[in-house]
């Protein structure tokens, strides 16, 4: 590829029941001039979880997760790939997971720690499958 630019399918994405619970999908980190989500070029996401076996398959969990993207994902100039531990994002928020014999189907709703001035408290999710 070039050396200023990753292609979009190749940038980091986060936001959503998959990685940072609470924000909308691919809502953290760089957007253009319109909003959109630009991906970035390095991620940091740390996901921490505490679950309750309700009872065989059934399970409740609380959770936190923190993280953030840097670079942004049309610039890969050292320039844009700063690291700013300031600017992680925070969330916490309880669900319930079913342990299916497809795989886990879930639910969860996550509070933001540190809402921008136009966001929402926080985001409810379904999820299916493990997270990684």
């Amino acid at each position: 590829y070039a050396a200023d630019s990753l292609p979009a399918f190749e940038r980091y994405y986060m936001g959503g029941p998959k990685s940072l619970r609470g924000y909308t999908i691919k809502n953290i980190g760089p957007k253009d001039s319109s909003g959109n989500p630009l991906g970035g070029n390095q991620s940091l996401l740390l996901n921490l979880e505490l679950q309750y076996p309700f009872t065989k398959g059934l399970r409740g969990f609380a959770f936190y997760d923190r993280g953030q993207l840097y670079g942004r994902g049309d610039d890969t100039s050292t320039t844009s790939t700063t690291w700013d531990l300031a600017k992680m994002r925070d969330s916490i928020g309880a669900g319930v997971r079913f342990l299916s014999p497809f795989g886990p189907v879930g639910m969860a709703y996550g509070v933001k720690l540190d809402k921008a001035t136009g966001e929402k408290d926080g985001e409810f999710h379904f999820s299916a499958g493990n997270s990684f």
